[in-house]
């Protein structure tokens, strides 16, 4: 006799009290990382690279993180030809956690890094940390970045708190971000 009921293979879903794990753990990892870049810019420096793959983590029960950051010379731009390879902002590398003025003119601020903390909490936020814009060509997400206002979109999981600052670190024009230690002082308050 045949069964009734048909079984298949899903994607495993994420249930709400692994959900509130994880954000707790992104809320902690994005806390370390906004620390980091608020001691950067105490100095004066700017990161001017921050994703994913440039914040280094002992482990994820003991943070300890490391940020390089861009030399002295770097900060406030414009970029020499060697630093925006070293970026990969000339070859289009990896363009995607880059602000619009950092595409259009090679300025770095302290701003700038906020933007880029956008992309990176969005990445975190995402329930498959995947890449952003990652079917899009880099000279593709530059146009779209700068010229059309474009940013990645949510997973509708995502609390509207973290979603607005997201996208309060994110904003086009720089001066409209929050600052560095705005941004730790909204991740306490979440």
């Amino acid at each position: 006799m045949r069964s009734r009921h048909r079984w298949a293979s899903v994607t495993p879903a994420l249930t709400l009290d692994m959900l509130i794990s994880r954000q707790a753990e992104v809320l902690s990892i994005a806390h370390d990382v906004a620390s980091g870049l608020a001691y950067l810019h105490t100095l004066d420096l700017c990161h001017g690279d921050l994703r994913a793959e440039n914040v280094m983590m002992q482990t994820l029960t003991d943070p300890w993180l490391s940020l390089a950051c861009m030399p002295p010379e770097c900060a406030g731009g414009p970029w020499t030809p060697e630093v925006a390879d070293a970026v990969g902002a000339s070859s289009g590398a990896d363009v995607a956690h880059l602000p619009p003025e950092l595409l259009l003119s090679g300025r770095l601020h302290p701003s700038s890094d906020v933007y880029s903390l956008g992309v990176l909490l969005w990445r975190m936020l995402s329930p498959t940390g995947e890449q952003p814009y990652g079917k899009l060509r880099p000279a593709e997400v530059a146009y779209k970045v700068v010229a059309c206002g474009m940013r990645p979109a949510f997973s509708p999981a995502v609390p509207e708190p973290l979603r607005r600052l997201v996208e309060d670190c994110w904003q086009s024009d720089p001066a409209a971000r929050p600052t560095i230690t705005l941004v730790l002082q909204r991740l306490t308050e979440l």
